[in-house]
């Protein structure tokens, strides 16, 4: 933070900026989600946040130089989504779900080190 106000960046109005956004982007994506299940509850979508790492590292892995990317990301997502409606509709139990996207992780992890080991 120092060295961005050293440099003559409004550090003070662009995190506020950036919160605002954030908390925007949060709020409409609890109101998506609660309209999508019909009910409000603190605790929802806990359960999600094993989902949103493996779709952002999964759209690390798709990039080219392992950073993150907003396109890679929502091809993770789309992937992710697809994988749990399928297993969805061969009741395939939740933890089961939960086993499998965690060793998507694990291969996305281990493949963005394979392609990091070649550069």
């Amino acid at each position: 933070m120092e060295a961005a106000h050293l440099s003559g960046i409004a550090v003070k109005r662009l995190r506020l900026i950036a919160f605002s956004l954030t908390g925007l982007a949060a709020a409409a994506g609890g109101l998506m989600y609660a309209s999508r299940v019909a009910s409000a509850n603190p605790v929802q979508g806990s359960g999600l946040m094993l989902n949103a790492i493996a779709a952002v590292f999964l759209g690390t892995t798709m990039s080219r130089h392992g950073e993150p990317r907003i396109l890679a990301t929502v091809v993770g997502v789309i992937v992710l989504g697809v994988l749990d409606n399928g297993l969805t509709q061969m009741s395939v139990d939740s933890y089961v779900r939960q086993v499998l996207v965690g060793a998507l992780i694990l291969l996305a992890v281990a493949a963005s080190s394979v392609t990091q080991g070649r550069r």
